[in-house]
């Protein structure tokens, strides 16, 4: 069992932090624990009285018979202004949210993950040029904020229902865009809608998953009360699942609907990240009654993490003077503890992108919604290159935000995979480009900001 904390604060004054496609309802009315200042220790926060682990409760759905495939839209040899490959298309602008998370991979292809408007769809792509081939995951309805991993030759998969009440995960294999997937399992309930929102998935050394999500609630003094939790499987066939625990728990007297969170292990040390009240959180050691990292924070889910080997890679939106956002980079290992924060270059909220590539070069995506930077970090320097401007995205399709996702391509290549927002029609657009170290190199460094 993975130890927990649980940080409690009081905000007396702060800024709202929303997702602007998401209403949260009244709820129930909850009377929060009374706080001290931020950064005190409290009592760990357990859904249930139960011991963990607990075997989950397996739902009664039927099993699919996947793969399902999805329709092939009329439109998928059309070009944007942009160039890039068409993947998909929706009726929601969240279709690749959210940035911590997942859902882009290579397999024997390329795979992306989005949110159709309905339902959880799997894209395939031997080469990155068409997509040809569409499954959906999910078993019923569900709501946005699913993810998609690869690890260790298999597919995962998680999503919430659509009252953001339950979350389930899957399990399956693919093969050239084919998908076979185990059942759903319910591997949380928190009984309450908008108790269980954006999940993300993180591994330990032997494979095993862990879950970290947000809950959001109504308090009778106004406002709401956040909370991060994380539970954890007992073996990679997801047979049994522990109780989730919190390990972060906040007061704020707005709706803090785009508060989230996230996780990876660094060698053997689990690391878990939050972003609330316009702060970002990284707690690096779980014995400890505080985070090790607490910055400024301009953005929406703008943050994303990686691990290579004992060293941790983060990028975040901070903020800089006169109050605008910049995407920020740190490292952080057990015998160092954490590097100074570098700027790489403005950037506005829902334009956030990281990937650690095969040979060992880092690669970062940020901008604005016309604009998509990206700077690498080559394997073994200790400077970033010059801004390129890969993405360029005229008036005919503009959406309000690009999002972003980025994975590692092939291995023993610089290749990395790319998907970002459209909108040049009625639907949203998910677009997707891969690049290697060499031809964004070649591409002239990007003008000079305003």
């Amino acid at each position: 069992m993975i130890g927990a904390l649980v940080i409690t604060s009081v905000l007396v004054t702060g800024c709202l932090s929303t997702d602007p496609g998401q209403s949260v309802p009244a709820v129930a009315p909850v009377v929060p624990t009374p706080a001290t200042t931020e950064g005190a220790l409290a009592t760990p926060i357990v859904t249930k009285t139960a011991a963990t682990p607990v075997v989950t409760r397996t739902p009664l759905v039927p099993k699919l018979a996947l793969p399902v495939v999805i329709e092939r839209p009329g439109d998928v040899t059309q070009l944007s202004v942009s160039g890039g490959t068409f993947v998909g298309d929706s009726t929601h602008e969240y279709a690749i949210a959210y940035h911590p998370q997942s859902h882009l991979f290579y397999a024997d292809g390329w795979y992306a993950q989005y949110y159709n408007g309905e339902n959880t769809v799997l894209a395939y792509s031997e080469d990155g040029t068409e997509f040809t081939r569409r499954s959906r995951l999910n078993h019923g309805p569900v709501s946005y904020g699913q993810a998609a991993y690869f690890v260790d030759g298999h597919l995962y998969v998680v999503y919430p229902d659509s009252n953001g009440m339950k979350i389930f995960v899957r399990r399956g294999t693919v093969d050239q865009g084919s998908v076979s997937i185990g059942a759903p399992k319910e591997v949380v309930d928190m009984e309450n809608s908008f108790m269980a929102k954006i999940p993300s998935l993180l591994f330990d050394a032997k494979g095993v998953p862990h879950i970290v999500f947000s809950s959001l609630e109504g308090v009778t003094t106004g406002g709401s009360r956040w909370r991060a939790w994380m539970a954890h499987a007992t073996s990679k066939d997801l047979g049994a699942w522990s109780e989730p625990v919190a390990f972060a728990d906040l007061l704020s007297p707005t709706m803090e609907a785009g508060a989230s969170t996230s996780g990876v292990f660094v060698g053997d040390d689990l690391v878990l990240a939050y972003e609330v009240l316009n702060k970002f959180y990284v707690i690096t050691d779980m014995s400890t009654d505080s985070p090790s990292l607490t910055d400024t924070f301009k953005g929406t889910h703008d943050y994303a993490m990686v691990a290579d080997g004992d060293r941790l890679h983060v990028v975040y939106h901070s903020e800089v003077e006169g109050g605008s956002g910049a995407m920020a980079y740190r490292t952080w290992s057990r015998s160092t503890g954490w590097s100074e924060r570098v700027f790489l270059g403005q950037a506005s909220p829902h334009h956030t992108a990281f990937a650690l590539d095969n040979s060992g070069n880092l690669w970062v995506f940020y901008g604005e919604r016309r604009s998509v930077r990206v700077r690498v970090l080559r394997s073994g320097a200790d400077q970033f290159e010059a801004a390129r401007c890969p993405i360029e995205t005229l008036e005919p399709d503009l959406a309000s935000h690009a999002w972003l996702n980025a994975a590692a391509g092939r291995e023993n290549t610089s290749e990395v995979g790319l998907l970002w927002i459209e909108l040049p029609s009625e639907k949203w657009n998910v677009r997707f480009r891969t690049f290697t170290l060499d031809e964004v190199m070649a591409l002239p460094t990007c003008a000079a900001e305003a």
